[in-house]
C-alpha cells in the first residue's frame, strides 16, 4: 500500500512540475544572455473600427434569397423529381443538395435561402418513365440579393 501512494504521489509531482513548465528561470531562449525579452520585428499599425469604411448599398448579409420558378411543359401529365444542386462544373453531388422535390405536370416553386459564396447551381429534372433521359439546367449568381430562376 506504501509503495502505491509513493508512486501515486511522484505521478501527480510530476504531471504538475511538467504541467507548469518544469520550473526553470525565466524567459525562453535569449541570445544575448541579458534575460530581457525585447520585441525585434515592429508590430503592425492597429485601426479602430471607426476606421472601417462599408458602402451604403452593402447590407452586410452573407445569405441571399433565390426563387427557383420551373414550368416544364413537355412534363404535362407527367410525374418528374427535381435536385438543385451546388455546382463546380463536374459531376452532381447529391449528398449537398439545396432541394430535392417532386413536380407535378412539370410545375413546382421553391424559395432558396443560400450563402453568398455559392455562385452557380445546377437543376436536375429527370422524369419518371422508362427510358426517359434527365433534364440539365444551370444558373449563375447575379450579385442580387433576391433573384429568379426561371426553369421553362
Amino acid at each position: 500500500m506504501k509503495m502505491q501512494t509513493q508512486w501515486l504521489l511522484t505521478g501527480m509531482f510530476t504531471l504538475v512540475l511538467v504541467g507548469c513548465g518544469g520550473g526553470g528561470g525565466g524567459g525562453g531562449s535569449d541570445d544575448n544572455g541579458s534575460g530581457s525579452s525585447a520585441a525585434s520585428a515592429p508590430s503592425a499599425p492597429t485601426r479602430a473600427m471607426s476606421d472601417i469604411v462599408v458602402a451604403s448599398d452593402n447590407t452586410l448579409s452573407s445569405t441571399y434569397q433565390l426563387t427557383v420558378d420551373v414550368n416544364l411543359t413537355q412534363l404535362a401529365g407527367k410525374q418528374a423529381y427535381i435536385v438543385i444542386c451546388p455546382t463546380n462544373g463536374q459531376q452532381i453531388d447529391y449528398d449537398s443538395c439545396f432541394t430535392k422535390a417532386s413536380l407535378d405536370d412539370g410545375i413546382g416553386k421553391f424559395e432558396l435561402l443560400l450563402p453568398n459564396h455559392q455562385q452557380s447551381l445546377i437543376a436536375e429534372v429527370t422524369p419518371m418513365e422508362a427510358g426517359s433521359n434527365p433534364l440539365t439546367f444551370t444558373w449563375q449568381y447575379d450579385n442580387q440579393a433576391q433573384s429568379t430562376w426561371l426553369i421553362p
